[in-house]
């Protein structure tokens, strides 16, 4: 049987998803405009669906901690190409 997550593992782990996800919006509003259109059919990929640019970050909040941390990854490369 599983063992259940504890208050204090879903405490750590929202804080850790917010922190995430701020890094995440502060490097996406560094992008150019061209990188935001490759960064969003990134994030179409990863979550399946389509995204309206003005809805990014609704879409970027709603991330699992691997999808934060596979965007933090790509969009870090985006910024020093």
């Amino acid at each position: 049987m599983p063992k259940l997550a504890t208050p204090e593992k879903n405490l750590n782990e929202n804080i850790q998803n917010q922190q995430n996800y701020a890094e995440l919006v502060s490097f996406y509003n560094r992008l150019d405009q061209e990188q935001k259109v490759e960064f969003r059919h990134k994030l179409e990929k990863l979550i399946k669906q389509p995204v309206l640019p003005q809805r990014i970050e609704e879409h970027l909040h709603s991330l699992s901690s691997e999808g934060y941390e596979r965007m933090l990854i790509y969009t870090k490369l985006l910024l020093v190409s």
